[in-house]
């Protein structure tokens, strides 16, 4: 529980940080404030509570998992995202591309790119916020269950399989860790834009 209301509190924290100097403005604006914009690229990421970016992470999440993947929509809403800090990517428009999700306990959950969207390093953005926002949380540990066929991906920013596969809604799963007591680097994107982690020796 005491875990649980200090992610709250910082939770609070990081939403006020993201405000514009009017505190008003769309997420894409804000994303300016918050540093997490990359330049020249075409999505930019929000970072903030359910009450700000649910409806724009759930549209995306309903295409992606339950749309595409035929993830039945109770097991795809599971009344944690309140409790959630919530990344949104946003394309061309302010439309909403992409998206994921930290729990309080360390866990990043609910990675989704529109299929327009993926191949430009939107992903990479996605989890490279939500791996920075655990790290300045105080999480030693950030875990995830990854789908097999994107195990490439999650390797390639530094995390690690450990134990079996296992099915969940009906997908094989494997779990991944990331020691977030080693620097990370993030290094330049290459050709398909996502770029890859290493550790200073």
């Amino acid at each position: 529980m005491a875990e649980r209301d200090g992610f709250k509190r910082w939770l609070q924290g990081t939403g006020s940080a993201c405000q514009n100097k009017d505190g008003a403005g769309s997420p894409a604006r804000e994303t300016e404030a918050c540093g997490h914009m990359d330049e020249g690229r075409e999505a930019e990421i929000a970072l903030g509570g359910w009450d700000r970016l649910g409806a724009d992470a759930v549209r995306v999440r309903h295409q992606v998992f339950v749309l595409e993947q035929a993830v039945p929509p109770e097991l795809e809403l599971d009344g944690e995202d309140a409790a959630c800090l919530h990344a949104v990517a946003y394309g061309a428009g302010g439309r909403p591309v992409g998206t994921g999700r930290l729990l309080p306990d360390g866990h990043i959950g609910r990675m989704a790119v529109l299929p327009g969207a993926r191949g430009r390093g939107t992903g990479g953005r996605i989890l490279r916020a939500l791996v920075e926002a655990g790290r300045r949380a105080g999480h030693a540990r950030l875990v995830l269950h990854a789908q097999i066929r994107a195990g490439g991906f999650y390797r390639a920013h530094g995390f690690v399989a450990e134990g079996e596969p296992f099915m969940e809604a009906g997908i094989e799963h494997c779990l991944m860790a990331l020691d977030c007591t080693r620097p990370l680097v993030w290094e330049s994107p290459g050709g398909n834009g996502e770029g890859r982690t290493t550790w200073p020796e």
